[in-house]
């Protein structure tokens, strides 16, 4: 059984695009009553900024009431944790294209072509390095990561065409085939086409759980119609697009890449959006968890959990990734005090026209009966 509630809950305005519908002020208090009944069930509420890793670079990091930023490498990092204290874990390492990575600069990326490091850059530009990669080289990490999740903990891999199959194989062994959720397929468009094969603009996201007993809430997405279809006993909404539904997510999902022109965009060549966290915590965490990236890039997974009220250990070897993602996080951290000291705790209540909303159900995907591909998802389509 999942952890939630079984009631049916509200969607969050503005989830889709990283900002939770709660004040700030709100979700520092769900924080607090969050890590307080943690407590009261027996859960050791483990602080962020315990983490110390062997050969960690403190000088870069950062330390927050309720995260941690380390420079480390990642099985270091992993290693220092104790067992069974992470909710959950997400991991986005280098994908093993064979040459380092450099920084965007601008709306241009950097010479060398495709942001790989050209002959005329200095180490300044270079982001972090991506060797070819053998899959099996990473066991010992993924051993560490099921060891310090808790019973029921998610671990969300990111991987792409090079390396997931055979990811797959070996993580069936470490997790049990039994306790893999899911093949999220996260697709977007960017440029580029191929003239010897199909374009490849998907990365394959592995789900897996480390035990019964995972939170798991059900998310619904806007499905825009050609019309009004006037369906009875299926709510149909309008906006400035259009007629739409909601309906539930499946394992396809299209968000769309950091365009050159995003606001959102740092330089960092492989960034993800905040969208795409966002909708992986909101699914498979609650307020006060504890979520882990040893992998941290740019420090998105640490945005998206400041945002939605979880705790967070945020990692990365590389020095510009640790700069970047200081910096946002530090913005972040700052946004929330200004809006804590500027904005009413409560209110009003608003219509349920945001892009994503949740639905919390104490049933897990296998336990609706719909087996793992559909999980009882039913669409009204």
């Amino acid at each position: 059984m999942g952890r939630s509630d079984g009631r049916v809950r509200p969607g969050r305005a503005g989830a889709h695009q990283g900002h939770p519908g709660r004040r700030p002020a709100q979700r520092t208090a769900l924080l607090a009553r969050a890590t307080t009944s943690r407590a009261g069930r027996g859960h050791l509420r483990y602080t962020p900024s315990s983490v110390t890793p062997h050969g960690e670079d403190s000088s870069s990091g950062l330390t927050t009431a309720n995260g941690r930023l380390v420079r480390s490498d990642a099985l270091a990092l992993a290693r220092s944790l104790p067992t069974g204290e992470v909710d959950l874990v997400y991991l986005d390492p280098p994908f093993g294209t064979g040459a380092s990575r450099a920084m965007l600069k601008g709306r241009a990326k950097t010479a060398g072509g495709a942001g790989d490091v050209g002959p005329s850059q200095t180490i300044r530009d270079i982001a972090y390095a991506d060797p070819l990669l053998d899959p099996s080289s990473q066991v010992e990490l993924w051993q560490e990561v099921r060891r310090i999740l808790r019973p029921g903990g998610a671990f969300f891999l990111h991987l792409d065409w090079r390396t997931v199959h055979a990811s797959k194989v070996l993580l069936d062994g470490i997790f049990g085939a039994d306790n893999f959720l899911n093949e999220i397929i996260w697709h977007y468009a960017t440029g580029g086409v191929p003239t010897r094969w199909f374009s490849r603009k998907h990365d394959s996201i592995l789900y897996y759980v480390s035990g019964p007993g995972h939170t798991f809430h059900r998310l619904q997405e806007k499905k825009y119609l050609a019309h009004k279809m006037s369906r009875k006993g299926v709510p149909e909404y309008r906006d400035e697009r259009g007629w739409y539904r909601y309906r539930f997510l499946d394992d396809v999902w299209q968000i769309p890449w950091l365009t050159q022109d995003s606001k959102e965009r740092t330089g960092f060549p492989t960034q993800k959006p905040v969208a795409l966290l966002t909708r992986i915590l909101e699914a498979c965490t609650e307020p006060g968890d504890l979520v882990a990236d040893f992998f941290c890039g740019s420090g998105t997974t640490a945005v998206a959990a400041i945002r939605l009220g979880r705790r967070w250990i945020a990692g990365d070897e590389s020095e510009r990734a640790i700069e970047i993602s200081r910096g946002r996080i530090e913005e972040e951290e700052r946004r929330e005090r200004e809006a804590d000291r500027d904005r009413p705790t409560k209110r009003p209540a608003e219509a349920n026209t945001d892009e994503v909303r949740s639905s919390r159900s104490s049933r897990t995907e296998r336990e609706d009966g719909g087996g793992l591909g559909d999980g009882g998802n039913a669409s009204h389509e």
